[in-house]
């Protein structure tokens, strides 16, 4: 039944609004957020109780909602340096180790989460715009000379709906988020990012001026990338945020 209301949520979104999304359905909060980022960019996925060991033991800690910050590094300091999984909590630390080092509250936050465990319910957001714009690939090991097929692709979806975004609710984004993943010669699987001012393309006139100006931006994402990684990519994505909201509401961006 989750996975049938979440496939009518993603039709009516995108036959009212042109955009797509990306669901998870599992046993919990937590878990199915970790789904949608397997559908993702338009897609969803079930993640089974039976599941939940594998895919934390592909989690990495500071990924998951809630211990991406300070918890999230206090937790990691208490783990060998090697371990850096949300599986590793559950092999390494116990209950007591947690409290110690976070206190009660946030030990069995994050004693459960390790095992896909999380009783905060759903909120509705009601009238809430989101903070990003995102869209991200997988893809088979390929070099950074060879991702110019997967950046075009995702920059233009993120510029097409950024561009109905900025007509719908007067606003836009001023900086991009690059995130992408790439394999070391071990076999593991390292994320990192960059940041880059997001494009201009409010004042383009036609069809051409969209696609230089793309074509510039799918540039300058390949030149970050190869500045900084040159192992071979495996995930890749990007996000538009810090959106500013304009004086204007005649309709232009």
């Amino acid at each position: 039944r989750g996975c049938t209301i979440a496939k009518g949520i993603r039709n009516v979104v995108f036959d009212k609004l042109g955009f797509t999304l990306s669901a998870g359905i599992s046993t919990s909060k937590l878990v199915a957020k970790l789904g949608a980022s397997y559908g993702k960019p338009n897609g969803q996925a079930v993640i089974l109780p039976d599941a939940i060991p594998n895919v934390m033991s592909q989690t990495p800690i500071r990924k998951v909602r809630n211990l991406g910050g300070k918890i999230g590094k206090e937790v990691l300091k208490l783990l060998p340096e090697t371990e850096t999984n949300m599986s590793s909590i559950a092999k390494y630390l116990s209950i007591s180790d947690l409290t110690k080092a976070l206190g009660s509250q946030s030990a069995r936050m994050v004693w459960d989460a390790c095992r896909g465990i999380d009783e905060e319910p759903v909120k509705a957001t009601k009238g809430a715009l989101t903070k990003s714009i995102t869209a991200f690939k997988s893809f088979s090991p390929t070099n950074i000379n060879h991702l110019q097929k997967w950046i075009s692709l995702l920059a233009s979806d993120v510029c097409s709906r950024v561009i109905i975004d900025s007509k719908r609710n007067n606003r836009f984004p001023k900086t991009c988020t690059i995130q992408y993943y790439y394999l070391k010669q071990e076999g593991k699987r390292i994320g990192s990012s960059a940041r880059i001012p997001f494009p201009t393309i409010s004042n383009y006139k036609n069809n051409h001026d969209k696609e230089e100006i793309i074509s510039k931006f799918v540039q300058q994402i390949q030149e970050t990338i190869k500045g900084k990684c040159q192992e071979q990519i495996v995930r890749l994505g990007l996000c538009a945020v810090g959106f500013i909201y304009q004086a204007s509401t005649s309709g232009q961006i």
